[in-house]
C-alpha cells in the first residue's frame, strides 16, 4: 500500500483546496519520524501531518487533535516553529513526478520551504530557506551515508537523483508520464519477451508508477491485470495506457477508494480501484481516506516522557558531534593542494625581483601557473603567506584524521545509545541507558552517592530506588528463543552489548549486528555447532530490529563467529572491530 507519486499530486490537489493561505498556530511532534501543524484554515482548526517514516511515510491533512510524543520539544521542532510559526502556506507543488512535495509558507518577509521527500526508507523532511539552502532535517545524511547528496544544515538542497530504465536502456531516465508519447513507449516495450507481464515493463520504463497504479492502468486499458507484452507494443495500447495513468494525476480521478478483506485493508488509492474485480469502498475526500489508513489504534507508551526526555538529552550533543565533524572535513587538505601551496610560496620568490608594486598576480607560463598575489603586500610577504598556509594546512593534515576519528567514533557511540533508548521496553532497561548517557555527557556521580531520578549508577545495570523506595531489579539482556529452540541474546544498552560479547558468549558462538547501522549486539548461541537458516534467519531479523533502522523494509545485517570481534582500542562500551563476515538481508522482526 505505497504512498505513490499519484496519491502525492492528491494530497498536493487537496491542500492546495483546503489549506492554502492558511495560518500555522502550532508545530508539534506526534512521533519521532513525524511533525504535525495546526492550521488556521477555511474558519476552522485543522492540522497536517508528515511523517518520514520508513513504512508510513506520508503527508496528510486531518482533523484529528495531534499530541506530542515528547515532554520537551526537540531542537528539529524548536527550528520548525523559529521559522514556521506564524507565518502562511503560500504555495504545494510536486516536484515532477516524484514522491517530494514542497511546501513554501511566508511570514512576514521571511519566505521558507519545507520539503516532505516520501520515498520509503530514504523519507525525510527537510527546511530550506528561498535560495534552497537547507537549515535543517529530521534525518541528517552525510557523505559517507550517501555519494550522491549531502543533507546537512548550510549546504545546497539537492533533488533525489532522476529513476533510470534496466538494461538495455540503462542509459535513458524513466519516461516522464505527463509528456512521453504513445510510439516512445510502444518502441521501449518492442525489448520485452511477449511472455513478460505488461504492468512490470510499465514500471521499468516510466516514471512516476507503483506497481499498483501500473497494474490499474493495465487492466482499465487491457481489462485484466495479467496481460502480458506479447501483441500489445501498438502505438493504440501505448497512447490508451499513457492516458490512463494521466486521467489518474488529473483533478477528475474520481472518489478516493480503498479495498477491503474483512477488516483487512488490502489496497488503497486517491482513485477508484478497479483491478480487484469487487466494487471497492469510497470516500467523501483523500482526507477521510488516510486518516482510516494511517491512524490504527494507538497502545499508551508507558515510559514516553522519560525515554523522550532521555533524547533530548542526547540530541544537541549528537548536533554538536556531527557540526564539529563536518568543520574537520573541511580543514584536511589534500597531498595535491599541499605541494600546490608549497609550489607557490617557492614561485613567488624565486620571481620576487620581477613583481612590480601592487601586482595582483604571478604567471609562471613554464610550469603552467597563475599566483594570486595581494597588492597590498611585498613579494617577500606574499612568499610567506603561501607559506604559512602550507605549514597550517600540513599540520592539519597530520592531526585532523585522529581528531575526525574521535568524533565519529563519540558520535557512532550517542546514535547507539540513542537506538537503545528509542527500544527500550521497560523502565529497567531505559534506565540503564540512561545512566551510560549521564556517565558520558554529564560526568560520573561522587563517590558514596546515589544519582537522583531512577538512580542509575553510571556504568552499572540498575540497581537503584524506584519511586517507592524498594530496589529495581537490574536490567538484564534480553534471552529469546529461535524456531528450533537455539538460544538468542539480545543486548538493550552498550554495556549489556560489552557484555554479552566478551563475557557471555562463546568463541564459537555467532556475533550479529545491523551493518554499518546503530544497533544491538546478537548473539545466536551454537557453540561452533552450523546454525540453521531458519536460526540465523531469526537472530537477524532481531538484530535488524534492535537497530536504528528497525522501519527500514530490508536491512542488511552482518555475522560471524564471536572470535572474530576485537574491541576498538580506546573506544566506548559495545564498540567494536570485526572481520570474515557475512551478510543477510532481512526484514525487521519484533520478538514474538
Amino acid at each position: 500500500m505505497p504512498f505513490d507519486s499519484v496519491t502525492t499530486r492528491a494530497v498536493a490537489d487537496d491542500l492546495c483546496l483546503h489549506l492554502l493561505g492558511g495560518r500555522v498556530d502550532k508545530i508539534m511532534q506526534p512521533e519521532a519520524m513525524a511533525i504535525a501543524l495546526l492550521f488556521w484554515a477555511e474558519h476552522g482548526n485543522q492540522w497536517l501531518v508528515l511523517s518520514a517514516h520508513a513504512q508510513q511515510a506520508r503527508v496528510q491533512r486531518t482533523t484529528r487533535k495531534q499530541a506530542s510524543a515528547f515532554s520537551e520539544p526537540t531542537s528539529w521542532v524548536m527550528l520548525l516553529r523559529k521559522y514556521l510559526e506564524g507565518s502562511r502556506l503560500v504555495a504545494v507543488e510536486q516536484q515532477g513526478v516524484d514522491r517530494v512535495l514542497r511546501l513554501t509558507f511566508q511570514g512576514g518577509p521571511t519566505r521558507s520551504v519545507l520539503i516532505a521527500e516520501l520515498m520509503g526508507r530514504y523519507s525525510n523532511l527537510i527546511l530550506a530557506d528561498p535560495t534552497m539552502v537547507v537549515l535543517g532535517a529530521l534525518k541528517h545524511i552525510r557523505a559517507d551515508q550517501n555519494r550522491f547528496r549531502v543533507t546537512l544544515p548550510h549546504h545546497p538542497y539537492l533533488t533525489p537523483p532522476m529513476p533510470m530504465q534496466p538494461p538495455p536502456h540503462d542509459d535513458r531516465p524513466k519516461r516522464d508520464p505527463l509528456r512521453a508519447l504513445g510510439g516512445d513507449l510502444a518502441a521501449d516495450l518492442a525489448v520485452f519477451e511477449d511472455g513478460a507481464l505488461l504492468w512490470k515493463a510499465l514500471l521499468d520504463l516510466v516514471d512516476g508508477l507503483s506497481p499498483t497504479l501500473a497494474r490499474e492502468v493495465v487492466y482499465v486499458t487491457t481489462g485484466a491485470v495479467d496481460t502480458a507484452v506479447g501483441g500489445r507494443r501498438d502505438l493504440a495500447t501505448a497512447t490508451a495506457l499513457l492516458a490512463a495513468v494521466r486521467e489518474r494525476y488529473g483533478p477528475d480521478r474520481g472518489a478516493p477508494s480503498a479495498v477491503w478483506e474483512g477488516e483487512r485493508l488490502r489496497e488503497y488509492a486517491p482513485y477508484p480501484l478497479h483491478q480487484f474485480g469487487s466494487e471497492p469502498t469510497r470516500y467523501d475526500d483523500l482526507a477521510a481516506l488516510l486518516d482510516v489508513v494511517y491512524e490504527p489504534a494507538r497502545t499508551p507508551d508507558p515510559i514516553a516522557h522519560p525515554r523522550a526526555a532521555l533524547l533530548a538529552l542526547i540530541e544537541p550533543h549528537q548536533a554538536v558531534l556531527r557540526r564539529k565533524i563536518t568543520s574537520l572535513q573541511s580543514t584536511i587538505v589534500g597531498p595535491e593542494r599541499l605541494a600546490e601551496l608549497r609550489a607557490q610560496g617557492e614561485m613567488v620568490l624565486a620571481y620576487q625581483h620581477g613583481i612590480e608594486p601592487e601586482q595582483r598576480e604571478l604567471a609562471v607560463p613554464e610550469m603552467g601557473l597563475t599566483i594570486p598575489l595581494d597588492p597590498a603586500l611585498t613579494p617577500l610577504e606574499n612568499a610567506q603567506r603561501f607559506f604559512k598556509r602550507y605549514q597550517k594546512a600540513r599540520d592539519a593534515a597530520a592531526i585532523t584524521p585522529g581528531l575526525l576519528e574521535t568524533a565519529r567514533q563519540d558520535l557512532d557511540y550517542l546514535d547507539q545509545l540513542a537506538v537503545h533508548a528509542a527500544l527500550a521496553t521497560d523502565p529497567q532497561s531505559l534506565a540503564a541507558v540512561r545512566g551510560e548517557a549521564r556517565e558520558v555527557l554529564v560526568g560520573p556521580a561522587p563517590a558514596g552517592k546515589v544519582r537522583k531520578k531512577g538512580g542509575a549508577q553510571p556504568g552499572r545495570g540498575v540497581k537503584g530506588k524506584g519511586a517507592g523506595g524498594k530496589a529495581e531489579p537490574r536490567a538484564v539482556p534480553l534471552r529469546l528463543r529461535a524456531a528450533d529452540g537455539t538460544e538468542i541474546l539480545i543486548g538493550r544498552s552498550a554495556r549489556q552489548n560489552e557484555e554479552l560479547t566478551f563475557r557471555l558468549a562463546g568463541p564459537r558462538d555467532i556475533w550479529l549486528h545491523a551493518r554499518q547501522i546503530p544497533g544491538a549486539h546478537v548473539i545466536l548461541r551454537v557453540a561452533g555447532q552450523t546454525p540453521s537458516p531458519a536460526a540465523l534467519h531469526d537472530a537477524a531479523a532481531l538484530a535488524a530490529y534492535h537497530s536504528q533502522a528497525r522501519e527500514s523494509t530490508a536491512v542488511p545485517v552482518d555475522y560471524a563467529p564471536v572470535r572474530n570481534v576485537r574491541r576498538i582500542k580506546g573506544g566506548k562500551p559495545g564498540m567494536v572491530h570485526y572481520s570474515g563476515e557475512s551478510t543477510l538481508n532481512v526484514r525487521p522482526r519484533p520478538p514474538a
